[in-house]
């Protein structure tokens, strides 16, 4: 999901400015495209190599895409293929050389479905029109989709919330994760946000508190903060942009300058003893905090141990698991996160992939955040420092 979030962040070099939907493409193609985006929130139940009723609207556009192209002799925008392909190689390698082949050569296959459907998104994103139909598609389907979980827990519905006595009340929708549900949300915020859908305030702010709100019942801590950050982060493009540089730093001394002097004064271990004692929302959430951070130390320390006894090669994508678990390790799970899981499963060849990946989604970010280079992109996205806020925010 990340990776298509990054695809349709910044128009490609063969965008176009003619406003119009690209006429070439089929329309049964942007709506198969538009009924995939739609579907991600179906990863349960899970199929064979964890397959998701997802990935039949993924397959489905795939197939159809590159047909499209081969029959239009056409060349597709995969503005990040590059280093997706390095991270793709890199774990391809790891498995062939270590036990973990049989996972490696499933997590390959969904990285190259991945890369594929982000190619999708990318074509049929090159217009305006096409941009505008993908991202307006992504919010109307984020808000039914929030709709339909805020209807599960009013109902208590645990096929709805995908609530678990292992996760404590926290919902996960059909994504199997709290987690994942809740950067699924975060993203779907940012992007009503830069399309500024719907377009009536209210019902845009409506909108936006119930994905929050479902954001809020995720427990996700990391969602919350990514969703502080990145707003923060948009906020600062726009003064920047509005009122120049100085008038953001003289913003920004002024609340570092509150924060200097309010925080010290906060009882934060008396903050998170009331939220134990305190609601659901904020046992689930807030009070987790010091024990999720002992768990991600162990998690990291076990990978690290894990990384030091494969590199440079890595042990496949998709092997941390299964070599903790043959390891008797304390705690079995996938990598910490995406850069550990780069290193630890995908080597050097991984790491350089990942490093590139990075620069160029940062340098897409500054040319989205710059004042004179927007006119263009305004005309698809009224308000493009909520993409970069999006990206910020994972």
């Amino acid at each position: 999901m990340t990776h298509a979030t990054v695809v349709t962040a910044a128009p490609t070099k063969e965008w176009s400015t003619s406003g119009t939907l690209d006429h070439a493409l089929p329309r049964w193609l942007v709506v198969l495209v538009l009924v995939s985006m739609a579907s991600v929130p179906l990863l349960r139940p899970a199929g064979p190599g964890n397959s998701a009723p997802v990935d039949l609207a993924v397959a489905a556009s795939v197939f159809a895409f590159i047909a499209v192209m081969v029959l239009q002799d056409r060349f597709p925008a995969i503005p990040y293929g590059g280093p997706v392909v390095l991270l793709i190689v890199g774990g391809a390698l790891g498995g062939l050389l270590s036990s973990t082949a049989g996972a490696s050569v499933v997590a390959v296959a969904q990285d190259l479905l991945l890369l594929l459907w982000c190619a999708a998104i990318a074509t049929v994103a090159r217009s305006h029109e096409g941009l505008r139909i993908l991202g307006i598609g992504w919010v109307v389907s984020s808000i039914g989709w929030a709709a339909v979980l805020l209807f599960g827990i009013a109902a208590h519905n645990d096929f709805i919330t995908g609530v678990t006595a292992a996760e404590s009340g926290r919902v996960a929708m059909w994504f199997g994760e709290p987690n994942l549900c809740a950067i699924y949300f975060t993203i779907s915020l940012f992007v009503l946000w830069a399309m500024r859908w719907p377009r009536h305030v209210l019902l845009r702010a409506i909108a936006a508190i119930t994905i929050l709100i479902v954001i809020a019942y995720t427990g996700s801590n990391a969602a919350m903060l990514g969703c502080l950050a990145g707003l923060l982060s948009a906020v600062a493009i726009q003064i920047a942009r509005d009122h120049g540089t100085a008038t953001l730093i003289a913003v920004a001394a002024g609340i570092g300058a509150v924060l200097v002097i309010v925080v010290p004064q906060l009882n934060i271990s008396q903050f998170l003893q009331d939220a134990r004692t305190g609601s659901s929302l904020l046992a689930n959430s807030v009070a987790r905090a010091p024990g999720a951070q002992l768990d991600r130390t162990l998690l990291a320390s076990e990978n690290l141990s894990l990384y030091r006894s494969r590199a440079p090669i890595g042990v496949g994508a998709g092997g941390t698991k299964q070599l903790l678990a043959d390891r008797q390790a304390p705690y079995v799970k996938e990598a910490h996160n995406d850069y550990m899981a780069a290193a630890l499963e995908r080597g050097v060849l991984g790491m350089v992939g990942l490093i590139l990946l990075v620069s160029v989604i940062g340098w897409r970010c500054v040319q989205v955040s710059r004042r004179k280079t927007l006119p263009k992109l305004r005309a698809a996205v009224p308000a493009p420092q909520y993409l970069v806020g999006a990206i910020i925010a994972v």
